[in-house]
């Protein structure tokens, strides 16, 4: 995404664009390639375990070029959760 088009992209774009990037680090984390993701998928339907959470974690900070303070063993009851908390930590200026 170019800077002129990050500009013209609204808070909610932005924070969609966010949560789809982020539930897509967690789709390839996880072991069944086949579940569906969604805010509301719960961690333990799909054993979302703190390894995942991990490497997850990893794709952030090197995505977005940020440091993400959070414990691996953090309790995440759904995706949605997570994806939360780890947008938190990406800047406004992040594209």
């Amino acid at each position: 995404m170019t800077p002129t088009e990050a500009s013209s992209e609204t808070a909610a774009e932005r924070r969609a664009r966010l949560e789809a990037e982020i539930i897509g680090f967690i789709a390839q984390e996880i072991q069944d390639k086949t579940a569906v993701l969604t805010r509301d998928t719960r961690r333990d339907e799909v054993a979302i375990d703190s390894i995942d959470i991990v490497n997850v974690v990893f794709s952030v900070e090197e995505k977005y070029d940020v440091q993400v303070d959070i414990a691996p063993d953090s309790r995440f009851d759904t995706v949605g959760e997570l994806v939360d908390k780890l947008i938190t930590f990406i800047p406004d200026t992040a594209s």
